[in-house]
């Protein structure tokens, strides 16, 4: 949560794929705190890996900008000041990754 970036635009969902560790039970009691801290639980699938996990994410982004970390991933506060993507729709998804902004 030291992100710089203004705390009332800020949304960090956690995007929960059913591994192994405890990384769904750690983000419910963060979400529990901080609740900019949202969870999903990615619906049981055929392709499970990273590309599904992100495009099930992809496909309910409605802000302008994003930024993606895995879990492991500690991002410096400024961070989210200048790596955030605009998503646009493109082929064969809802949402991907384009352009940085200017």
């Amino acid at each position: 949560m030291a992100q710089r970036y203004p705390k009332d635009k800020l949304n960090i969902w956690v995007l929960n794929d059913r591994s192994a560790d405890d990384t769904g039970q750690i983000a419910r009691r963060v979400s529990a705190v901080y609740p900019l801290v949202k969870v999903f639980d990615i619906p049981p699938g055929e392709n499970q890996g990273k590309a599904r996990v992100l495009n099930y994410g992809l496909s309910m982004v409605s802000t302008p900008f994003l930024s993606i970390y895995d879990a492991d991933n500690r991002p410096e506060p400024e961070a989210s000041c200048g790596s955030q993507w605009r998503p646009t729709p493109g082929p064969g998804s809802k949402s991907r990754r384009s352009s940085r902004p200017g």
